[in-house]
């Protein structure tokens, strides 16, 4: 037997028998001989000395040995942010906030069940693909909101919504890590972020 130890022996191709010769295990037939955690298919004569080194039964079936490789896997990707989750108490009143003030467009204005109840309402910004849910929940209210926004000029942003009624908490300045940054506060209390990246603030 050659150095291979998945390659098959001339004595097992049956010529002239009228039976298909046996397919050697190649790079093409690695999948059956190598499994998904590693371990490969040993030879007959591997796994023989192996069994008979350990006390066993030699003729058993070829046991598998660590390659020392795992099969790779095409990994699952997550390809974009579909949406954030801010908490208000009055969902009508902070839509009124992010639509009016913020210009943020109304996607969904539907009820989660009562009628009369919590209602599932989606926004986004202008062209964004990352949407905000205005979900009920009084008692999360009054904190920094998980989500800081993008705009192309921080310092007119910030005060347009100065002028619409808004809270300025931080005004637009470089920040250390290299962007433009600002703080405000939306009508449930929430405290928010503002960003500009890449751009010169005139």
């Amino acid at each position: 037997m050659g150095s291979n130890p998945l390659e098959v022996p001339r004595s097992h191709v049956n010529v002239g028998s009228g039976q298909a010769p046996r397919r050697l295990q190649g790079a093409a037939d690695r999948s059956a001989a190598t499994r998904r955690d590693g371990y490969r298919r040993t030879s007959r004569s591997e796994a023989s000395y192996d069994r008979r080194t350990q006390g066993l039964d030699s003729r058993r079936e070829p046991s598998y040995a660590w390659t020392g490789q795992l099969e790779q896997e095409e990994a699952a990707v997550i390809t974009s942010v579909d949406f954030v989750s801010i908490d208000v108490t009055d969902q009508q009143r902070a839509k009124r906030f992010y639509t009016t003030v913020l210009g943020f467009e109304e996607l969904i204005d539907v009820p989660m069940g009562d009628p009369e109840g919590p209602r599932w309402i989606e926004l986004r910004p202008p062209g964004a693909r990352t949407r905000v849910v205005l979900f009920h929940n009084p008692g999360g209210t009054g904190r920094f909101a998980p989500c800081v926004f993008d705009t192309d000029e921080i310092v007119q942003t910030a005060n347009e919504i100065e002028a619409a009624g808004g809270e300025i908490l931080e005004q637009p300045q470089l920040a250390p890590w290299g962007s433009w940054w600002g703080r405000f506060r939306d009508s449930e209390g929430n405290e928010l972020g503002l960003s500009q990246r890449e751009r010169e603030i005139a």
